[in-house]
């Protein structure tokens, strides 16, 4: 291909860019590499985007990544964009409504379906081609500046928000979680929505993707982590859309790679636990995976990205890769498990015992809650706030010891489950 230039169009008039040395990257930039790349919604508000792409005059296939994570970051949703564009794709990372340098009032998922349609329309006329942590710091924290813009922000907000954010452990136990202050408008109003509507109700219906698998017509790659947040989504829309989706190519389409990973780097370390080298993202190339999916659905090649098993899943305790053919596994079988006990249950030093016989006429086990010391979670599936609860793989015997912790536990297992 030749020389391979990036070019970043930058969208804040009062940031400064500073270009990598060409000789560092392999890369040079475009001589319009400080012009704007915006994108007019059908509302007329105007989103921003940086665009990075091989010098050729081509036409090239677009790999579009929006984003409320700041698109100046070039993350590329775990792409590594640079790699992208040297291998002859446009990749275009989006700043969304509200975030960072894009125009318009933030809210969550509002505008996505409408300012994604619009999105894809531009770049395909181109000439070339839970939820407290995370709206704290993510989607508020990191965007004060643009709020700042945008509207009068009492004095002190900032270093509330942020020494709220410091203390985010006290966070967690305000009472009632809607009155909590740190958050009202203009920040972040609707935090409280959700709050509101804490089930799948109406108000989530507009955004819901389940709802239009039977509409969809693109073969996706779905990667996830099993102590993901988001993990139930990817399992959701790989199962749905390989069922449901509009027509069999769409269908046949899908493919599902599930790694030990929480929400973040594609490491070989979830929490405290090491699963080994071959669990890294860089062990089984991710960034090659997703090129070598690209090339198959963009550019046409046969490369057998659509002969590969429809499933990569990750082992854990046997610590392997393993292909599949479906989830949720044919052969998986199905066993129901029960609760027993003498009414002692509390702590895993309790009488709670869990096993495929049926309950009798047993106890009621008892445990008194306290809001304001209420049971910790250590590890699982969290985001946004590791230093105050990290994710991923935890030993929980801690928690185990609370005696506001009921635990039911099987005799010790004969065989792996496998």
């Amino acid at each position: 291909m030749g020389g391979c230039a990036v070019g970043l169009c930058i969208m804040s008039p009062k940031r400064e860019v500073t270009f990598m040395p060409a000789e560092l990257m392999g890369l040079i930039p475009r001589s319009a590499a400080n012009s704007a790349c915006p994108v007019r919604m059908r509302d007329g508000v105007t989103l921003y985007a940086d665009v990075y792409r091989p010098d050729v005059a081509d036409p090239l296939p677009v790999l579009l990544q929006r984003t409320p994570y700041d698109k100046f970051q070039g993350v590329g949703g775990g792409l590594d964009v640079l790699r992208a564009a040297s291998h002859g794709y446009a990749v275009v990372i989006q700043d969304t409504r509200g975030r960072y340098a894009s125009e318009g009032e933030f809210y969550p998922f509002l505008d996505e379906p409408n300012d994604g349609y619009d999105t894809v329309a531009w770049a395909a006329r181109l000439a070339w081609g839970f939820a407290l942590s995370w709206t704290m710091r993510q989607l508020t924290m990191a965007n004060m500046g643009a709020i700042s813009s945008r509207h009068d922000v009492p004095d002190g907000t900032r270093e509330g928000l942020l020494a709220a954010f410091n203390e985010l452990d006290c966070a967690f136990r305000h009472q009632p979680i809607v009155e909590m202050p740190h958050l009202k408008e203009p920040l972040a109003g609707y935090f409280y929505d959700w709050i509101r509507h804490s089930s799948s109700d109406e108000y989530w219906k507009r955004w819901r993707i389940e709802d239009h698998y039977p509409h969809i017509t693109t073969p996706a790659l779905h990667m996830g982590g099993w102590h993901d947040i988001f993990l139930l989504g990817t399992l959701r829309n790989f199962v749905g859309m390989r069922k449901q989706a509009e027509n069999a190519t769409t269908r046949d389409g899908q493919r599902l790679i599930v790694g030990p990973w929480h929400h973040g780097p594609f490491g070989e370390t979830s929490g405290e636990f090491f699963f080994g080298l071959g669990a890294a993202g860089g062990a089984i190339d991710t960034d090659g995976v997703q090129l070598r999916w690209f090339d198959h659905w963009l550019k046409g090649e046969e490369n057998g990205a659509n002969s590969d098993a429809p499933v990569r899943i990750f082992v854990m305790g046997a610590n392997e890769w393993r292909s599949e053919q479906e989830w949720p596994l044919a052969r998986t079988q199905y066993t129901d498990y029960y609760l027993h006990s003498e009414g002692k249950a509390n702590t895993a030093s309790g009488d709670g015992g869990l096993s495929v016989d049926a309950p009798e006429d047993e106890a009621a086990d008892v445990f008194l809650y306290d809001p304001r010391n209420p049971a910790p979670t250590r590890g699982g599936a969290l985001c946004c706030g590791a230093s105050f609860v990290p994710g991923g793989a935890y030993d929980q015997q801690d928690i185990e010891a609370r005696n506001d912790v009921l635990c039911y536990t099987t005799p010790p297992l004969s065989s792996d489950w496998r």
